[in-house]
Protein backbone atom coordinates (compact mmCIF):
# COMPACT_ATOMS: atom_id res chain seq x y z
CA UNK A 1 0.00 0.00 0.00
CA UNK A 2 2.84 2.22 1.04
CA UNK A 3 4.02 1.89 -2.85
CA UNK A 4 0.95 2.21 -4.18
CA UNK A 5 0.48 5.60 -1.93
CA UNK A 6 3.96 6.57 -3.64
CA UNK A 7 2.57 6.10 -7.12
CA UNK A 8 -0.31 7.80 -6.88
CA UNK A 9 1.81 10.61 -5.35
CA UNK A 10 3.66 10.94 -7.99
CA UNK A 11 1.09 10.22 -10.85
CA UNK A 12 -0.86 13.05 -9.06
CA UNK A 13 2.48 14.74 -9.48
CA UNK A 14 2.74 14.33 -13.24
CA UNK A 15 -0.92 15.34 -13.94
CA UNK A 16 -0.85 18.31 -11.87
CA UNK A 17 2.43 19.06 -13.88
CA UNK A 18 1.18 18.67 -17.09
CA UNK A 19 -1.75 20.74 -16.02
CA UNK A 20 -0.09 23.51 -15.41
CA UNK A 21 1.98 23.70 -18.57
CA UNK A 22 -0.69 25.72 -20.25
CA UNK A 23 -1.23 27.68 -17.46
CA UNK A 24 2.14 29.12 -17.73
CA UNK A 25 2.59 29.45 -21.32
CA UNK A 26 -0.90 31.75 -21.33
CA UNK A 27 0.81 33.61 -18.25
CA UNK A 28 4.28 34.24 -19.89
CA UNK A 29 2.41 34.96 -23.29
CA UNK A 30 0.28 37.88 -20.82
CA UNK A 31 3.25 38.98 -19.45
CA UNK A 32 4.96 39.42 -22.72
CA UNK A 33 1.66 41.45 -24.23
CA UNK A 34 2.21 43.82 -20.86
CA UNK A 35 5.72 44.52 -21.45
CA UNK A 36 5.39 45.17 -25.27
CA UNK A 37 2.15 47.68 -24.95
CA UNK A 38 3.97 51.14 -23.37
CA UNK A 39 6.37 51.13 -26.10
CA UNK A 40 3.52 50.00 -28.30
CA UNK A 41 1.99 52.93 -27.23
CA UNK A 42 4.62 54.91 -26.95
CA UNK A 43 5.37 54.67 -30.61
CA UNK A 44 2.04 54.82 -31.83
CA UNK A 45 0.37 57.88 -29.74
CA UNK A 46 3.06 59.12 -27.90
CA UNK A 47 5.84 59.89 -30.18
CA UNK A 48 3.85 61.05 -32.67
CA UNK A 49 2.13 63.72 -30.17
CA UNK A 50 5.79 64.82 -28.80
CA UNK A 51 6.62 65.36 -32.62
CA UNK A 52 4.06 67.20 -33.09
CA UNK A 53 4.04 69.20 -30.01
CA UNK A 54 7.99 70.03 -31.08
CA UNK A 55 6.43 71.09 -34.49
CA UNK A 56 4.10 73.21 -33.11
CA UNK A 57 6.76 74.91 -30.31
CA UNK A 58 9.19 75.26 -33.30
CA UNK A 59 6.67 77.19 -35.80
CA UNK A 60 5.25 79.51 -32.21
CA UNK A 61 9.18 80.59 -31.83
CA UNK A 62 9.23 81.01 -35.93
CA UNK A 63 6.47 83.34 -35.60
CA UNK A 64 7.36 85.07 -32.11
CA UNK A 65 10.68 85.70 -33.87
CA UNK A 66 8.56 87.60 -36.92
CA UNK A 67 6.65 89.52 -34.49
CA UNK A 68 10.05 90.69 -32.91
CA UNK A 69 11.53 91.81 -35.86
CA UNK A 70 8.48 93.19 -37.40
CA UNK A 71 8.11 95.43 -34.46
CA UNK A 72 11.81 96.23 -34.93
CA UNK A 73 11.02 97.42 -38.53
CA UNK A 74 7.89 99.43 -37.24
CA UNK A 75 9.67 100.71 -34.42
CA UNK A 76 12.25 102.10 -37.19
CA UNK A 77 9.31 103.08 -39.40
CA UNK A 78 7.87 105.36 -36.88
CA UNK A 79 10.88 107.01 -35.62
CA UNK A 80 11.75 107.55 -39.66
CA UNK A 81 8.21 109.27 -40.22
CA UNK A 82 8.34 110.91 -37.16
CA UNK A 83 11.24 112.69 -38.26
CA UNK A 84 10.19 112.94 -41.71
CA UNK A 85 6.76 114.85 -40.52
CA UNK A 86 8.82 117.39 -38.69
CA UNK A 87 11.12 118.23 -40.91
CA UNK A 88 7.54 119.04 -43.25
CA UNK A 89 6.78 120.73 -40.57
CA UNK A 90 9.95 123.34 -40.40
CA UNK A 91 9.96 123.49 -43.89
CA UNK A 92 6.14 124.58 -43.78
CA UNK A 93 6.92 126.82 -41.26
CA UNK A 94 9.01 128.85 -42.98
CA UNK A 95 6.79 129.34 -45.57
CA UNK A 96 4.71 132.49 -45.79
CA UNK A 97 1.32 132.66 -44.11
CA UNK A 98 -1.79 132.26 -46.76
CA UNK A 99 -3.63 135.39 -45.62
CA UNK A 100 -1.10 137.10 -46.63
CA UNK A 101 -0.16 136.13 -50.00
CA UNK A 102 -3.33 137.79 -51.37
CA UNK A 103 -2.69 141.46 -49.59
CA UNK A 104 1.05 140.91 -51.16
CA UNK A 105 -0.34 140.13 -54.88
CA UNK A 106 -2.90 143.33 -54.82
CA UNK A 107 0.34 145.26 -53.64
CA UNK A 108 2.42 143.76 -56.59
CA UNK A 109 -0.89 144.34 -59.05
CA UNK A 110 -0.71 147.90 -58.00
CA UNK A 111 2.20 148.69 -58.10
CA UNK A 112 2.32 146.92 -61.68
CA UNK A 113 -0.31 149.34 -62.99
CA UNK A 114 1.72 152.41 -61.33
CA UNK A 115 4.50 152.00 -64.06
CA UNK A 116 2.04 152.06 -66.45
CA UNK A 117 2.27 148.22 -67.09
CA UNK A 118 -1.32 147.43 -68.87
CA UNK A 119 -3.10 144.42 -67.11
CA UNK A 120 -4.71 142.09 -69.67
CA UNK A 121 -6.04 139.85 -66.57
CA UNK A 122 -4.47 138.18 -63.41
CA UNK A 123 -6.08 135.98 -61.34
CA UNK A 124 -4.58 134.17 -57.34
CA UNK A 125 -6.40 130.73 -57.12
CA UNK A 126 -5.65 127.83 -54.78
CA UNK A 127 -4.54 124.61 -56.27
CA UNK A 128 -6.47 121.99 -54.17
CA UNK A 129 -4.26 118.74 -55.49
CA UNK A 130 -1.10 120.16 -54.52
CA UNK A 131 -2.47 120.57 -50.96
CA UNK A 132 -0.29 118.85 -48.12
CA UNK A 133 -1.67 118.33 -44.69
CA UNK A 134 0.68 117.73 -41.99
CA UNK A 135 -0.76 117.63 -38.40
CA UNK A 136 -3.49 120.58 -38.04
CA UNK A 137 -1.02 122.55 -40.58
CA UNK A 138 -1.28 122.79 -44.09
CA UNK A 139 1.01 123.60 -47.03
CA UNK A 140 -1.11 125.49 -49.70
CA UNK A 141 -0.11 125.46 -53.39
CA UNK A 142 -1.37 128.98 -55.11
CA UNK A 143 -1.38 129.73 -58.99
CA UNK A 144 -0.45 132.95 -59.73
CA UNK A 145 -1.28 133.83 -63.42
CA UNK A 146 -0.67 137.42 -65.24
CA UNK A 147 -1.25 138.74 -68.75
CA UNK A 148 0.39 142.38 -69.31
CA UNK A 149 2.11 144.51 -72.00
CA UNK A 150 4.89 146.47 -70.92
CA UNK A 151 8.55 147.55 -70.90
CA UNK A 152 10.55 144.57 -70.08
CA UNK A 153 12.92 146.33 -67.70
CA UNK A 154 9.80 147.42 -65.62
CA UNK A 155 7.77 143.80 -65.42
CA UNK A 156 11.33 142.26 -64.44
CA UNK A 157 12.29 145.40 -61.37
CA UNK A 158 8.93 144.73 -59.84
CA UNK A 159 8.46 140.49 -60.26
CA UNK A 160 11.63 140.26 -58.61
CA UNK A 161 10.81 142.78 -55.57
CA UNK A 162 7.40 140.31 -55.61
CA UNK A 163 9.59 137.16 -55.49
CA UNK A 164 11.67 138.07 -53.00
CA UNK A 165 9.03 138.91 -50.74
CA UNK A 166 7.72 135.40 -51.47
CA UNK A 167 10.66 133.61 -50.49
CA UNK A 168 9.53 130.75 -52.25
CA UNK A 169 8.06 130.44 -55.66
CA UNK A 170 8.31 128.78 -58.88
CA UNK A 171 7.64 129.48 -62.11
CA UNK A 172 5.70 127.61 -64.13
CA UNK A 173 5.58 129.66 -66.84
CA UNK A 174 6.60 132.76 -68.65
CA UNK A 175 6.44 134.14 -72.14
CA UNK A 176 7.59 137.33 -73.73
CA UNK A 177 6.31 138.36 -77.30
CA UNK A 178 7.58 142.06 -78.92
CA UNK A 179 4.92 144.32 -79.93
CA UNK A 180 5.57 145.51 -83.62
CA UNK A 181 6.67 149.41 -83.82
CA UNK A 182 6.33 149.70 -79.52
CA UNK A 183 8.81 148.81 -76.57
CA UNK A 184 6.58 147.26 -74.55
CA UNK A 185 6.15 143.22 -74.32
CA UNK A 186 3.19 140.87 -74.41
CA UNK A 187 3.65 138.79 -71.34
CA UNK A 188 2.38 135.78 -70.00
CA UNK A 189 3.27 134.02 -66.51
CA UNK A 190 1.98 131.80 -63.96
CA UNK A 191 3.88 130.94 -60.79
CA UNK A 192 3.22 128.48 -58.52
CA UNK A 193 3.70 129.92 -54.74
CA UNK A 194 3.13 127.87 -51.65
CA UNK A 195 1.70 129.18 -48.13
CA UNK A 196 1.09 127.72 -44.69
CA UNK A 197 -2.30 127.96 -43.05
CA UNK A 198 -3.67 126.00 -40.13
CA UNK A 199 -5.87 122.86 -41.02
CA UNK A 200 -9.19 123.94 -41.95
CA UNK A 201 -12.28 121.11 -42.04
CA UNK A 202 -14.50 123.00 -44.23
CA UNK A 203 -12.03 123.15 -46.69
CA UNK A 204 -9.72 119.90 -46.19
CA UNK A 205 -11.79 117.56 -45.15
CA UNK A 206 -12.99 115.12 -48.73
CA UNK A 207 -16.00 113.95 -46.53
CA UNK A 208 -17.59 117.49 -45.41
CA UNK A 209 -16.47 119.04 -48.83
CA UNK A 210 -18.57 115.86 -50.67
CA UNK A 211 -21.31 116.92 -48.12
CA UNK A 212 -21.17 120.40 -49.17
CA UNK A 213 -21.26 119.46 -52.64
CA UNK A 214 -24.66 117.38 -52.55
CA UNK A 215 -26.58 120.34 -50.80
Amino acid sequence: RLIGVRNAAAAYDAQSGASLLPYTIIRAIILVLVAAVPPAVNLAIIQPQISDNGRKLTQIRSFEAQMAENRKLADSMAVRLSALEQDAKRRIDKLMPNRELESLFNRYVAALQKYDIELQGYNLSAIDDRKVIIGNRVQQANLVELNLQGRYDVYVDIRKIFVDELKIASVLKETMNPQTGSPNLNIKASLMVPTKRDYDAELDDPAKKAAEAKK
